[in-house]
């Protein structure tokens, strides 16, 4: 296969598959990559691009300017170290590679000097006008900044097409040349934004109106090729109806690619959302048309550009399909509405083609949208094949690095939950549902080690948290006590902890209700009677309080639950809602939404995380093939998602805005672990070595790229998990219970291999 010209723009962004320290860390020369293209379609000119922390930790002697991409004939793919926030730390490797549908290629990453790329990506600020412009091998786009004012009164934030004939990267040329009006053989601009949106400008959209921003006041060059270049705009204050409203946009445009990314972030003085608008101005003869089937929609204009005699023009904009809102025409534009929280990023794609160039017609052009939306729906997936899982190894670190903090004094208002902005320990009092986290973890370390030092710090930890077994006011009895008394008696037998777990479980059970048929969530709030997904994880103490006492009132409110969310929580997909509320008089469904997730239809990772584990787990107790069957749905679902990264850590939700800069979640990771690994031992194979194998993979990553640093001083185990996105609390940041299921997982795993259950003995 030869590179050529490809019909999209896509890299993802990954941190890559890793383990506890292998071989290529220890200061290898070169380091191998796989890369799967999932989609149905051909990628023939695509970008890939590698975390640059994960390939460092396995390839120390990576630097800038001493690193190069082979393929496995030992041809050089062309490189670049990306640095796209402008702190001077590179952040990415990306190389340029063609894939076949399905197709699985392996690289090697070597630290060596790259040979010289020809540039096929630029940015560039024109001084004289003020205008920002941006182009690669095929297309060019400019938009003005408020500079212009000296030379001509033209307000305008929308996006100019510049048609052009040739691969070759023209805007600098253009401008010292000064006049691109006039078709030298290389093209023109043609297309004459004006006042308009253009050809992907953006505007808030109110009381059918569009308010655009005026021309951008600032800008920032992050990147300039040679296969990417990205800026930044900044565009002032404006009115739109009635609130004040800035904008922030961010273009990334790579090699070979017949779109470009731009991703907004509207600000605005109110807290209620804002409908936003991307869209396309409408030319003499111009014909607009859309199709949004698959997780991509895109929205197209055909017709011709400029004078007579310069052929037809192709302008779309592709955006996710659930983030629109509506198709709308106004003000002589073709617009995609899309509504959000002030502060949430809007992506589109923005692209043109030009039957002057490589576009023979309107069909054509259709076609090559398609391919587009195919391929976003479908980012490449990049892992490191030559890494591998030592659980042991794993389990034995966890268990130095939380040793040193062993001595902390247990007290019931200060139980280690997370990290605060500026970097202090955040803790939490015991009514907290995190409170049995940390002693958990402390738990399982005593159960890998057989060290009493976990065991008396446990202890410690256990008796802060155990005076909650009588606090009626919570669901998340079972977060709290299972972790803490429940594995104190697994481990010890000690007949207080028996006491305990059950006490605690009568408590629990008050707040079951026979008529709705589940245990209710939340106590605050408008709500009636909520029920979320993460109660699934609470039944474990009522089924082990059927076991210690012979009493099954317990089990069978568990197994109604259940029951009662696997009839109302779950999508056609198998996709989870985060709430379920219900009427407590009929028990009739109210509403299905979100409350940690992105939106109501999105897939909360944890919360899909939490299905997996808690309905493997009822199955366990409870022995119905249903629950069984949903866990197995619920795990197919996770491992097909074309959003889940080739590291197997998901993003915080599967649908958030803006894939591939959104964080991950260590925490949802950990979960779907150790469920998968219970899972695994309930099912014939092939099930479960496929269960077992994305399990690993999730641990191999989790051990190397997610850990954190080996001299943090704070006992916690990983990085980079998420408390709740739309609320801005615990983003990207250690928490305690991403320890506690990592810490179990790796237990688990050990457990299968002995062939032993995966939770051992009560």
């Amino acid at each position: 296969m030869t590179l050529r010209p490809a019909p999209l723009l896509f890299a993802l962004t990954l941190l890559l598959a890793a383990a506890p320290p292998v071989a290529a860390q220890g200061g290898a020369a070169q380091v191998s990559l796989r890369v799967e293209n999932p989609a149905a379609t051909e990628r023939p000119d695509e970008i890939v691009s590698v975390d640059w922390e994960a390939l460092q930790r396995r390839l120390p002697a990576a630097r800038a300017g001493r690193v190069r991409v082979l393929d496995a004939e030992g041809g050089e793919a062309p490189s670049q170290v990306l640095d796209d926030d402008g702190d001077g730390t590179p952040d990415a490797l990306l190389f340029l590679a063609p894939f076949w549908p399905g197709q699985a290629r392996t690289f090697t990453v070597e630290a060596a000097p790259p040979a010289p790329v020809e540039a096929r990506a630029h940015v560039l600020r024109d001084a004289r006008r003020d205008d920002l412009a941006w182009e690669n091998d095929r297309v060019a786009f400019r938009t003005y900044g408020a500079g212009l004012s000296a030379l001509e009164d033209l307000v305008s934030s929308g996006v100019d097409v510049w048609t052009k004939r040739t691969d070759a990267l023209v805007a600098d040329r253009w401008y010292a040349e000064g006049d691109y009006h006039t078709d030298t053989g290389e093209g023109a601009d043609f297309f004459s934004v004006g006042r308009s949106l253009g050809a992907g400008g953006t505007a808030v959209w109110a009381g059918g109106a569009l308010h655009p921003a005026p021309n951008f006041t600032a800008h920032r060059i992050l990147a300039d090729g040679p296969l990417r270049a990205v800026a930044e705009l900044t565009y002032p204050t404006w009115d739109a109806a009635g609130r004040a409203v800035t904008e922030t946009r961010r273009i990334t445009v790579d090699a070979g690619q017949p779109v470009y990314r731009q991703e907004s972030v509207f600000e605005s003085d109110g807290e209620a959302p804002l409908q936003t608008v991307v869209g396309l101005v409408h030319r003499p003869g111009m014909v607009t048309s859309t199709r949004g089937a698959g997780r991509w929609t895109w929205l197209s204009g055909w017709g011709p550009v400029g004078n007579e005699g310069h052929g037809d023009l192709g302008t779309a904009v592709l955006v996710r399909t659930d983030r629109v809102a509506e198709h709308a025409e106004a003000e002589d534009h073709s617009l995609l509405v899309t509504e959000a929280e002030p502060g949430t990023p809007f992506v589109a794609y923005v692209g043109a083609g030009w039957t002057a160039n490589d576009v023979g017609g309107v069909e054509e052009w259709w076609a090559t949208l398609d391919d587009a939306a195919e391929r976003l729906a479908h980012p490449l997936r990049v892992s490191f094949p030559d890494d591998a899982l030592d659980a042991q190894a794993a389990l034995d670190a966890a268990a130095e690095r939380l040793r040193p903090f062993l001595d902390r004094p247990a007290r019931a208002d200060e139980i280690p939950r997370s990290i605060d902005a500026d970097g202090a320990l955040d803790v939490s009092p015991s009514r907290e549902w995190t409170s049995g986290f940390y002693a958990g973890t402390l738990w399982e370390l005593y159960d890998a080690t057989g060290d009493p030092a976990f065991e008396d710090a446990a202890r410690r930890w256990t008796a802060v948290v155990e005076p909650e077994k009588t606090n009626a006011g919570t669901h998340d009895m079972g977060f709290k006590i299972y972790p803490t008394a429940g594995a104190g008696l697994r481990l010890t037998g000690d007949d207080d902890y028996r006491d305990v777990v059950v006490e605690a479980a009568e408590t629990l059970l008050t707040r079951f209700d026979a008529n709705v048929g589940a245990t209710r969530s939340w106590d605050w709030g408008n709500w009636k009677f909520p029920v979320i997904i993460d109660n699934m994880m609470n039944l474990e103490l009522l089924y082990a309080a059927s076991e210690l006492t012979g009493d099954d009132k317990f089990a069978r409110a568990a197994t109604e639950h259940a029951r009662t969310t696997l009839a109302n929580h779950f999508r056609p997909d198998d996709s989870s809602y985060h709430v379920v509320q219900y009427d407590s008089l009929g028990g009739e469904v109210l509403y299905k939404g979100t409350h940690q997730g992105f939106s109501d239809a999105s897939a909360w990772s944890r919360g899909q995380a939490w299905g997996l584990y808690g309905f493997a787990m009822a199955y366990r107790e409870s022995g119905e093939a249903d629950f069984l069957a949903q866990a197995q749905s619920i795990a197919d679902y996770v491992l097909a998602h074309p959003q889940l990264p080739g590291d197997g850590v998901p993003y915080w939700d599967f649908d958030a805005p803006a894939l591939p800069d959104e964080p991950r979640d260590a925490s949802a990771a950990a979960v779907l672990a150790s469920g998968l690994y219970e899972l695994a031992g309930f099912v014939p194979e092939p099930e479960r070595g496929r269960y077992v194998a994305a399990a690993d993979r999730i641990l191999t990553s989790l051990a190397t790229d997610y850990r954190v640093a080996d001299d943090y001083d704070q006992p916690f185990l990983l990085d980079h998990s998420v408390g709740s996105v739309p609320d801005q609390f615990e983003v990207d940041v250690p928490i305690v219970y991403a320890d506690y299921y990592y810490v179990e997982a790796l237990q688990r795993r050990l457990r299968l291999d002995e062939g032993r259950p995966a939770l051992g003995a009560r």
